[in-house]
């Protein structure tokens, strides 16, 4: 018995591959789960199964947990040039990538905003795990952070859902010109 060779479909490959997903309504599985770590060997074991791994990974694994996995994902993943997934196919997002207790890294929530920017008509299930309560608006006056991230949060029109884990979506702040707070329900108000 010397070198029989079997060919499997591409359709045939492309299914088992689809069926790794063990839950289809889960938000977002870490890279440490074995899902992930499947598509991601996946990627590199042919053309044939690159790109359904590829598609599965943004649509299925997309857990942002590090300031460093939200740089890769916008400067080497969704950047214009690079994104060989269309944009439109994710719409769910686990989103945790400050570093520490605060959210106090302006690189960070520039990029969150970013990020919004590029997911905005299509996202529809977000989670997030970020410090919103530990830099209050009074704190805020010289970095100006909270608008951004203000700005970011705004854009998100389609979300249908939404969960925070560590503190409500507080994202009010300070405005020194008319010496006041400005918390979320007003914000609308002044917009206009």
């Amino acid at each position: 018995m010397e070198g029989i060779q079997a060919n499997l479909p591409v359709e045939v490959l492309d299914h088992i591959i689809r069926h790794t997903i063990p839950d289809a309504d889960y938000l977002a599985y870490p890279s440490s789960h074995p899902t992930t770590e499947t598509l991601v060997s996946l990627l590199t074991v042919s053309k044939a199964t690159s790109q359904t791994a590829k598609l599965l990974l943004y649509t299925h694994c997309l857990y942002i947990d590090t300031p460093w996995r939200l740089d890769s994902l916008l400067t080497n993943s969704l950047s214009t040039t690079n994104c060989s997934v269309p944009v439109a196919r994710i719409n769910q997002l686990y989103l945790s990538p400050f570093s520490g207790g605060t959210i106090n890294e302006r690189k960070v929530v520039e990029q969150i905003t970013e990020l919004f920017t590029i997911l905005a008509p299509s996202l529809k299930r977000l989670i997030i795990n970020m410090p919103l309560r530990s830099h209050y608006p009074q704190e805020d006056v010289v970095t100006k952070l909270r608008p951004i991230l203000r700005q970011g949060f705004s854009l998100l029109a389609n979300l249908e859902e939404f969960s925070s884990v560590q503190d409500n979506l507080f994202l009010a702040y300070w405005d020194p010109a008319i010496d006041r707070v400005f918390p979320d329900d007003e914000w609308e108000d002044t917009k206009s």
